[in-house]
């Protein structure tokens, strides 16, 4: 109510001792103009992001998930481009998440930025800590997924942080 009030408002106090009763004002909040709901909903959902992390030996992977339109990029470049020299094993191990129905409906929804260190694009190690991260970031969206993505293969190891050289954000904050 307070939020969207076109009228001064009086924060008061009311204190009760015995059969006393004293009542104060402690502050006036000012009239606010009215908001159109399609920008607290626009502001609000634009705000929303999900991180996860996924590693495989060197390679460590960060995933961002936003909404948006279905982009996936890997350092920057499409998810394709990025793996197309990747083995036929690593490209499977990803393509067999990405195949998901869960997964590809959450994903056509929304934009992946992921940041992958440590060892090489032409490797297995950082196609598994991206699919990883993946995973984790759609588990932290959808708490339902867990199962069916753990049973699947795609718990991977807790990452708690990425190593020192590309650390992003200390104080990252998931939407409840």
């Amino acid at each position: 109510e307070v939020h969207t009030t076109t009228q001064v408002l009086p924060l008061m106090v009311w204190i009760e001792r015995g059969d006393q009763c004293a009542d104060c004002v402690l502050a006036v909040l000012p009239p606010r103009p009215p908001i159109v709901s399609s920008e607290v909903e626009a502001v609000a959902i634009s705000e929303y992001r999900w991180v996860g992390r996924g590693r495989k030996k060197s390679a460590f992977a960060r995933a961002e998930m936003r909404p948006g339109e279905g982009e996936i990029t890997v350092n920057g470049r499409p998810f394709q481009e990025y793996f197309s020299r990747a083995p036929v094993k690593a490209k499977r191990f990803l393509y067999r998440l990405l195949e998901m129905g869960q997964v590809r409906e959450v994903l056509s929804r929304m934009d992946v930025a992921i940041t992958v260190v440590g060892s090489s694009p032409t490797t297995t190690r950082q196609a598994k800590a991206v699919a990883h991260a993946l995973a984790r970031v759609l588990i932290h969206h959808d708490q339902s997924m867990k199962l069916t993505l753990k049973v699947s293969g795609f718990g991977g190891a807790n990452v708690k942080r990425m190593p020192m050289r590309d650390r992003r954000d200390e104080n990252e904050s998931y939407p409840t």
